[in-house]
This record gives C-alpha cells, structure tokens and sequence, in this order.
C-alpha cells in the first residue's frame, strides 16, 4: 500500500478508536459507582489512571503517525 492510503487508515481508524475510548470513559465510571459505591464527578478525570492515560498515549501517537504519513506522501508527489 502507499503511505498516503496507510497515513488515511491510520488517522479514520485512530479516530474511531479514540472515540470508544471516550465513551469507554463513561462506562468506567458506572463500573467504578457500581463496585466502590463512588466515582469521580467528571468522567474525563479517570484520564490520570495509567492503563487509561497509556491508551490514549498509544491511541493519540497514532494518530500523530498517520499525519506524518500523510505529510510525506504529498510531500513525494
């Protein structure tokens, strides 16, 4: 496949997975109520978790990644 096509891919299916990973957000945040009796008032604040923060890491550089392909690709035409 040429960059271009991959950096695309990346970014579409980066973005989808970014945009569970919010929702994904709200859903801990019932579980966390459900078993604690307690959560955080902002669903965003579960962010600070480390298994949280390095999905959005990974998920974020991803995205970053298919821009550069992107960027290169024109860059070559």
């Amino acid at each position: 496949m040429k960059k271009g096509v991959v950096g695309y891919l990346a970014v579409i299916i980066s973005g989808i997975l970014l945009s569970l990973e919010l929702y994904g957000l709200n859903f801990a945040k019932y579980i966390d109520m459900a078993i604690n009796g307690s959560c955080y008032t902002n669903a965003m604040d579960y962010i600070h978790e480390i298994p949280f923060l390095l999905s959005f890491l990974v998920t974020i550089s991803l995205i970053i990644f298919g821009f550069i392909l992107i960027v290169k690709s024109k860059k070559e035409q």
